[in-house]
């Protein structure tokens, strides 16, 4: 009766850990779009000094986050993220427009990508 128990209380904790790693990838992820949408509107107005100021606090967020998302994501997934952050932080910097907002697209793409990727869905539990 004891080993029941044990796995029972075992499943439970399994499949909480699950989901709240589901839910906490789609929610940060969902928080690092919204701001990304927030920093390629300023890029579309050429306000290139709050875009910049809104991407080091990005980067500050992504830099706190990134510690949790190590353990639950593919790290070729986070250096694409690392990657993207960094070509959005030059183009700013250069004041390139075009760049940028496909820096920042390519960027909430791998956002999605990765929170698409840890739904409950059929294909991903098989």
């Amino acid at each position: 009766m004891k080993q029941v128990i044990t796995l029972v209380i075992a499943i439970i904790i399994s499949l909480s850990t699950g989901l709240y790693e589901i839910k906490y990838i789609q929610n940060t992820s969902n928080y690092f779009n919204a701001d990304l949408n927030h920093i390629k509107n300023k890029i579309e107005l050429e306000d290139y000094k709050i875009a910049e100021k809104h991407l080091k606090e990005l980067e500050k967020d992504w830099n706190n986050i990134k510690k949790i998302w190590d353990i639950f994501i593919n790290h070729e997934d986070i250096d694409k993220i690392e990657e993207e952050i960094l070509k959005c932080k030059v183009n700013i910097q250069e004041k390139e427009k075009t760049e940028t907002i496909q820096a920042i697209e390519n960027l909430k793409r791998n956002f999605k990508n990765i929170a698409n990727r840890k739904k409950i869905k059929v294909q991903n539990i098989i």
